[in-house]
């Protein structure tokens, strides 16, 4: 009996070093990944990790021989701290370099839709315009994820996001996005979602948007101050009741005017296809100041208004999923990451009263 209580002490020092130990690696500018000689980023395996398609070959931008390398299948990048990614920012073209690996297409349709981009624990810090997603690599990235990410946008008018769910540019190529367990914090607007690039059409592009279980913070100020924007034509996408919706909007908690506004860019939808495009579950609204706002006075708008705000705050069929979100401070001067989902304290006070019980068993068993 003295072994095992003397395994279960050791068993508590070792979580109460855990809880020292398993603190949130520090997020890194992106500057501070290096090539390596031939110009790959494979050495940056804390921050960046890649598989490859055996079975698309190509060259490098630095060795030029051709069909040496095996072309990118998925990028995994973590803990990066971002500064303002825009079409001629550094760190929007040392992106194109990292996701790439160094690896050179010969043409644009060699391999277009081709690569998945998946983010874990980053920090997005813009200072004066949206962060366009799909430009972060066009043609190639079919699917962008973001994992535990926080958001930060300092400009009172602008997006956090923009969502483009097709590519026209490239035949109306679909684009796809998951947002899971995000923060994103505002000054002024949440995530917009348009149909395409070029034009505002999805035409005949079949993408899926999942915004699923995280945190807006949001004024709640105006009508402008909404968490989730949703514009342009989706009569293209010919959904009907008996498909599946396109965008899922579901488990977030939202602080803000409005959790939804409706573009007055969709007044040209003349199909019953946008009353099928979303579906709403779960969302936290106690703190927005009207689940749906129209932005103009079309008569489409306001009948696409009524059918979301009928659908936002249903009856959730199941019973909500909890995700959990940092307590500490992630605005954009904040470089730590998010705490680790097992709490250590929990678990030494649960080692603590096995102990407790397992002790006074034994004590009891020694009087008897």
């Amino acid at each position: 009996m003295k072994k095992a209580l003397a395994t279960i002490l050791a068993l508590v020092m070792a979580l109460g070093v855990t809880t020292m130990v398993w603190a949130e690696e520090p997020r890194v500018a992106l500057s501070t990944l290096a090539a390596a000689e031939n110009g790959t980023y494979d050495d940056n395996s804390t921050h960046v990790a890649y598989t490859y398609d055996d079975t698309k070959k190509c060259a490098s931008s630095k060795d030029g021989t051709p069909n040496k390398w095996s072309w990118v299948k998925t990028v995994t990048i973590t803990g990066i701290n971002f500064g303002d990614l825009t079409d001629s920012s550094d760190d929007m073209q040392r992106l194109h370099k990292v996701i790439l690996n160094d690896r050179r297409a010969d043409t644009s349709d060699q391999f277009k839709d081709s690569i998945e981009v998946k983010f874990v624990n980053c920090t997005f810090n813009q200072t004066s315009a949206h962060l366009q997603v799909y430009k972060i690599m066009p043609c190639y990235v079919t699917k962008f994820t973001f994992e535990k990410c926080v958001f930060n946008q300092q400009a009172t008018g602008q997006y956090a996001v923009t969502l483009n769910v097709s590519e026209t540019a490239f035949d109306n190529r679909a684009i796809s996005y998951v947002f899971d367990g995000c923060t994103i914090n505002s000054t002024g607007r949440g995530i917009n979602i348009i149909p395409g690039t070029e034009t505002q059409a999805i035409g005949n592009a079949k993408p899926t948007v999942v915004i699923s279980g995280n945190t807006f913070d949001l004024p709640k100020t105006e009508a402008s101050n909404m968490a989730i924007q949703i514009a342009g034509n989706w009569d293209g996408a010919n959904l009907t009741a008996a498909g599946s919706e396109m965008i899922t909007i579901s488990n977030n908690a939202i602080t803000a005017y409005a959790a939804i506004r409706v573009h007055s860019s969709m007044s040209g939808n003349q199909t019953d296809s946008v009353k099928y495009l979303v579906k709403f579950a779960n969302n936290d609204l106690a703190n927005v100041v009207t689940p749906v706002v129209a932005d103009g006075n079309s008569d489409k708008v306001a009948e696409i208004t009524s059918t979301f705000s009928e659908l936002i705050v249903q009856t959730p069929e199941t019973p909500p999923r909890y995700y959990y979100h940092p307590t500490t401070d992630t605005k954009a001067d904040e470089t730590k990451g998010s705490p680790k989902t097992f709490d250590a304290g929990v678990g030494i006070y649960a080692v603590t009263a096995v102990l407790s019980v397992t002790g006074m068993a034994w004590v009891g068993k020694k009087r008897h």
